[in-house]
Formats: C-alpha cells, sequence, structure tokens
C-alpha cells in the first residue's frame, strides 16, 4: 500500500502538495493527520467529496502491520511526520519517498 501523508498540522501547501501527489499515483491512498490548520479542515469540509482521491481514515491504518511506501509531502522533518504514521514506517520494508521544497531540515537516515 502506497500512503501519501502532508505533515502534521498540515497547512494549505502541504494539502495542495498531498492531492498534486495523489493525482499523479492514482493506486496511492491520502492520509490527513488529524493536527491541521482551521482553512485546511475547513476546505475539506466544504470540497474533500469532489476529489477522486482514496481517502485514508485513521482507523483504517489499524489494518496494516506497516506501510510499504510512504510518500511525504512538504517537509522532510521526521518530527513532523504524524505519529500514527511513523509508528507504521518499518526501517527494513518500508519505501519512503519525501516531496519537499524546504530547505534540509532534520532529514531521514
Amino acid at each position: 500500500m502506497k500512503i501519501i501523508v502532508p505533515h502534521e498540522n498540515t497547512d494549505l501547501d502541504a494539502l495542495a502538495s498531498a492531492i498534486g501527489l495523489s493525482y499523479l499515483m492514482k493506486d496511492s491512498y491520502l492520509y490527513i493527520p488529524k493536527k491541521k490548520e482551521k482553512d485546511v479542515a475547513q476546505f475539506l469540509k466544504d470540497y474533500q467529496d469532489q476529489f477522486p482521491i482514496n481517502f485514508l481514515k485513521e482507523e483504517d491504518l489499524n489494518k496494516f502491520s506497516f506501510i510499504e511506501k510512504s510518500i511525504i509531502a512538504d517537509t522532510s522533518d521526521v518530527d513532523r511526520i504524524p505519529k500514527e504514521i511513523f509508528e507504521k514506517l518499518d526501517k527494513d520494508k518500508t519505501i519512503i519517498y519525501i516531496f519537499d521544497h524546504h530547505k534540509d531540515e532534520k532529514g531521514y537516515e
């Protein structure tokens, strides 16, 4: 399973990046963190059902022991990956892609 996820405290920049990646990777799921800015929450409330995207809910994460591929949008800082996603990343099995336009932060190993 491929999961696209924007950073915690998702802003419109991260949301737009994640939605764009979802269009490019049709067989993926988009996970939106619980912690998001108010304008993001309102945007999703108003328009989420208009996107032909597979949205993944937190309770759906429990069906998987680990995430096979994770596409991180708008951050390279591991501390900004939502905890519920980070816990499903397997160091030996998960392939991680990072799409970020910010200067390198803490990064990944």
